[in-house]
């Protein structure tokens, strides 16, 4: 808080790059497989979309046109929520940000572009959760933070 508006900010190795709107930090950027995973999977053919000891996040269809998202996490903290469905593979995203503040910072997983689930406390960590086979991860080839190492070749100090 109070740090001037417009100030950016990078977090560890261009994990994030943030800016201060002087009461927060907010997102501009997240390093695909640290801050932010975006997968394909069609939900009738995968049901563990994402798997490991950083947590396991399951897409299981209820009917023809509802799913139920579950993100179980290793403190034993496990959120479900339904969404709707029109039974064709989705695309789900998953960020845990524990450097954001206010309503941008924890864990939020969004199916086609929706929130499904949010938890401003729970920050688990994404890199210690694998894709599940049959799971299609997009990645760009830029990390998903090409004006944060724009910056840090630059000469911008990566500690926060």
């Amino acid at each position: 808080e109070g740090a001037p508006v417009g100030l950016l900010a990078v977090a560890g190795d261009c994990d994030g790059l943030y800016v201060s709107d002087a009461i927060s930090w907010q997102a501009i950027e997240r390093a695909e497989g640290v801050l932010a995973r975006t997968v394909t999977v069609d939900p009738t053919e995968t049901a563990v979309v994402l798997d490991g000891p950083g947590g396991t996040l399951v897409l299981e269809p209820v009917d023809a046109d509802t799913l139920d998202v579950w993100l179980s996490l290793p403190d034993g903290a496990v959120f479900v929520e339904e969404t709707s469905w029109d039974g064709r593979a989705v695309d789900v995203e998953i960020v845990s940000d524990p450097w954001a503040s206010g309503l941008f910072r924890g864990v939020f997983v969004s199916v086609n572009g929706q929130v499904v689930l949010r938890d401003l406390f729970a920050t688990p960590d994404l890199t210690a959760i694998a894709v599940s086979p049959g799971v299609d991860e997009m990645r760009s080839d830029d990390g998903g933070v090409p004006v944060c190492r724009t910056l840090v070749e630059r000469g911008a100090d990566g500690d926060r």
